[in-house]
């Protein structure tokens, strides 16, 4: 009967039984790479933690670190940037200024002839009226001569008036 019934499973398909065939002993290099396998699983594991550690410790403070050194240059150049317009805008004052001083310098130097040729039409008023008081300026005990000297100095100070200033 054992045949027939191993004709019959082998019919339908089946694997005929085999005795002991329940429990198959592992083999030793079945056993090597489960173990291997176990490993190899916690060491990726051991890794995966190391590399979020590494992330969450040091690379996203570092982050916030550029983030806030970014910000921080960001301010610094609009800051030049203020400063250089300021520097432009203080430029071009320091030219007019410049350009004002000579202006002053000219002016005050044509004020500076224009008293001195009062002071010498002064006292040529004061010669011809006869006042010696008035006629301070004129040095020389000839009234003639002082009055000449003056004419003299006066059209040479209106000559230096019109070349230095165009009037």
């Amino acid at each position: 009967m054992e045949q027939s019934d191993k004709t019959a499973a082998e019919a339908m398909g089946a694997e005929p039984e085999r005795p002991g065939a329940a429990v198959k002993p592992t083999s030793r290099l079945g056993r090597f790479l489960r173990r291997a396998l176990r490993w190899a699983t916690a060491i990726l594991v051991v890794f995966g933690l190391g590399v979020a550690a590494t992330w969450f410790n040091q690379v996203r403070p570092r982050i916030a670190q550029q983030e806030a050194l970014e910000q921080g240059l960001a301010a610094v150049e609009a800051q030049r940037d203020q400063l250089q317009a300021a520097v432009d805008e203080l430029q071009g004052v320091q030219a007019e200024n410049e350009v004002l001083q000579d202006e002053l310098q000219e002016t005050e130097g044509r004020l500076a002839l224009l008293r001195v040729l009062i002071d010498v039409t002064s006292a040529q008023l004061g010669i011809a009226q006869e006042d010696p008081i008035a006629a301070k300026a004129a040095m020389e005990p000839d009234i003639f001569a002082a009055q000449r000297d003056l004419e003299i100095l006066a059209n040479s100070l209106l000559e230096i008036e019109r070349d230095q200033f165009g009037s």
